[in-house]
């Protein structure tokens, strides 16, 4: 079933960036679908990360919201630039319970909303850099991380209770390290310097 949807998939992709429909080159399309499929299935990548099925009845609500809260941040990015004073900064936000695809849905996403920027993800936190330090307490609230806590839902981690959150990723959440090894708050600020 799952290969029967990475096929289909694939082909209206395919279908969609060709835009034409001749023959010959449905023909071509159609053997460049079953090549990567054949690929793909060697490498035994169309699995529940590779090609996540589970997530396709959620993704259209995920992405609106996603979406909107761009275009909320595109605002307030445009008024904080027009008014001047944004105070850079960077910081760790701790992750929980959150599968592969989750973890790289929670950077993405984060990457995508304007003002903020996943540098990488680093033990059980995504290190970010926000233009202003409000960004970087906006996703430590827990909207977005929880908004895609609720999109991934992996199988394997529904059964799991919601972990409290271990008190040492949340210190290491609160005293990150900088990126040049020294101690120093998580919430640094590019140029900051140690007394």
């Amino acid at each position: 079933m799952r290969k029967l949807s990475f096929v289909i998939a694939l082909a209206i992709y395919w279908l969609g960036l060709s835009g034409h429909y001749t023959t010959m080159l449905l023909g071509l399309g159609l053997a460049s679908v079953l090549l990567v499929v054949w690929i793909a299935q060697r490498m035994d990548l169309i699995d529940l990360e590779g090609h996540p099925t589970q997530l396709s009845l959620r993704m259209p609500g995920y992405w609106s919201w996603l979406s909107k809260e761009v275009i909320v941040s595109s605002l307030a990015v445009c008024g904080r630039v027009l008014r001047g004073g944004h105070r850079p900064a960077v910081g760790r936000i701790p992750i929980y319970t959150l599968s592969q695809v989750g973890t790289a849905t929670l950077a993405n996403s984060i990457t995508l909303t304007p003002g903020t920027l996943a540098l990488r993800v680093v033990d059980d936190c995504v290190e970010v850099h926000a233009l202003d330090i409000s960004g970087l307490e906006d996703l430590r609230s827990d909207r977005l991380p929880a908004r895609v806590r609720l999109f991934d839902r992996a199988p394997e981690l529904e059964a799991m209770p919601e972990p409290n959150p271990r008190p040492d990723a949340a210190a290491q959440a609160g005293q990150a390290a900088s990126a040049d090894g020294q101690p120093g708050g998580a919430d640094r600020r590019p140029g900051d310097r140690d007394a």
